[in-house]
């Protein structure tokens, strides 16, 4: 007997142990699984112990008149009763007859029987004192102009096309003109003037973004109603022809009956410095020296990359070198989303220059506003630095080239001849890194492994209104 009594007690010992994931006597024992999925709903089977892992503050589900909202910090729920009642999508309920007001980041209205009736999502949650969504603020002043434009058309161009920011004309790649709500902002000290195109929806294939002349012109700035994907290949040229202390200086030409000297000139520069450019010969005519980087790293105001330096000669005018890239903002009311490229590296420096190699200009300005950033796949934003211009080391009579700014390199100076030859050249100076700002509601965005950001790159919270 005695046995036969141990026997049983084992078995009835094994058939009452609990589940420890188990919450179907409404209780979570084990610190690790401390909440009890009821519905099923949350991650887990219903009646399932599980561990939380949830945006913070967010509005989970209803349970029965009890919202389920995940925490402050993100790692459980926390269940409140509903006075009113809980609205599935919603949460609870703060809504009279005959009244509208800011619930849970959402506008609600009721009806005279108290019965939800209108209900507004608002991405960067509501003023409860008024009651109304808040709006977003676009940076550099454009929220006046996307309030001018209420119901602007979407704008199409994900099979390619062109933006004139100097004639504020958009065509599609077969040569169709859209009409898109436009204005012409002066540009501020600092800053470039800039075109602005309000829409709805927008998706951007390949774009080519010029501004109808050789150098600088309108930034370009996009804002929308609705979202904004960009799909291709966004190029933004139009940047800034000289500023003050910011381009690159000239190279020095010299020339006599029996030599052709010429020093590099220095690169341009925005978010770093630019490089300098190489001598004629070791401690001969020093090459133009590199800009010094301008700008905030906010892109207000909005601007371009510096232009390079060109050629100081005593037989021919002066030059110009190569310009900086462009500018460009794209600020969302929802989401801007890039799997394509949006390219405003600076120009690189001429190779065949008959005086001096012009330097390479600064890359140029991104900025990107929305409650959500997503950058997806293997796009990209890309704002280098320019090359300079020069020549491969196996010349002996032409430096070489000064590679331009990349995300955690500095541009490098132009190197100087080796030979004696009497025609010799210095090469051009690398251009400074531009800028990448993304403002988001949290001052968050998400990126794939495989997506290039090569600029200066700062986050920052949007602004709202």
């Amino acid at each position: 007997m005695r046995w036969l009594w141990l026997g049983i007690a084992v078995v009835v010992g094994g058939c009452t142990a609990p589940n420890p994931k188990s919450c179907a006597d409404g209780t979570c024992g084990d610190p690790a699984l401390p909440f009890c999925d009821v519905n099923g709903t949350l991650g887990g089977l219903p009646n399932e112990c599980i561990a939380p892992a949830c945006e913070s503050n967010t509005f989970a589900e209803c349970r029965g008149n009890s919202e389920v909202r995940c925490n402050a910090t993100g790692d459980g729920y926390d269940v409140t009763r509903c006075e009113r009642g809980c609205e599935p999508g919603i949460g609870c309920l703060a809504c009279d007859p005959n009244e509208t007001v800011c619930a849970n980041g959402s506008v609600v209205t009721c009806n005279a029987a108290g019965d939800v009736t209108v209900v507004e999502d608002c991405p960067l949650g509501c003023y409860e004192s008024e009651p109304r969504c808040r709006e977003v603020d676009p940076s550099n002043g454009l929220g006046m102009y996307l309030d001018m434009v209420p119901s602007p058309p979407d704008l199409d161009l994900g099979g390619g096309g062109t933006i004139d920011t100097t004639e504020g004309t958009i065509s599609t790649a077969g040569d169709v003109s859209l009409d898109v709500p436009t204005f012409l902002v002066p540009a501020p000290a600092g800053g470039a003037p800039i075109r602005v195109f309000v829409a709805n929806d927008v998706v951007l294939g390949d774009v080519s973004v010029t501004s109808g002349g050789p150098y600088g012109g309108p930034a370009l700035a996009i804002v929308a109603r609705g979202e904004i994907d960009v799909v291709g290949s966004v190029g933004v040229q139009s940047g800034d022809l000289l500023s003050s202390g910011c381009s690159g200086s000239n190279g020095v030409h010299e020339e006599s009956e029996t030599t052709r000297l010429a020093s590099g000139s220095g690169g341009g520069a925005h978010a770093t410095d630019g490089a300098a450019g190489g001598a004629t010969s070791p401690g001969e005519t020093p090459g133009g020296q590199g800009g010094r980087a301008q700008g905030t790293a906010e892109l207000v105001p909005l601007r371009g990359g510096c232009a390079a330096g060109g050629t100081s000669s005593t037989i021919a005018p002066a030059t110009h070198g190569v310009r900086g890239g462009g500018a460009v903002q794209m600020t969302s009311r929802r989401l801007v989303r890039v799997a394509g490229h949006i390219d405003v590296r600076g120009t690189h420096g001429d190779t065949t220059n008959g005086y001096a190699f012009s330097g390479g200009g600064a890359g140029g300005g991104i900025l990107l506003e929305a409650p959500r950033v997503e950058l997806e796949g293997r796009g990209g934003l890309v704002a280098s630095g320019g090359d300079g211009g020069g020549c491969t080391s196996s010349d002996l009579g032409c430096g070489a080239r000064g590679s331009g700014a990349q995300a955690g390199s500095m541009a490098q100076p132009g190197g100087e001849p080796t030979g004696t030859s009497r025609y010799r050249r210095g090469g051009g100076g690398g251009g400074g890194l531009g800028r990448i700002r993304i403002n988001s509601k949290d001052a968050s965005y998400t990126a794939s492994s495989t997506f290039e950001l090569n600029g200066d790159r700062t986050p920052g919270t949007l602004a709202t209104r």
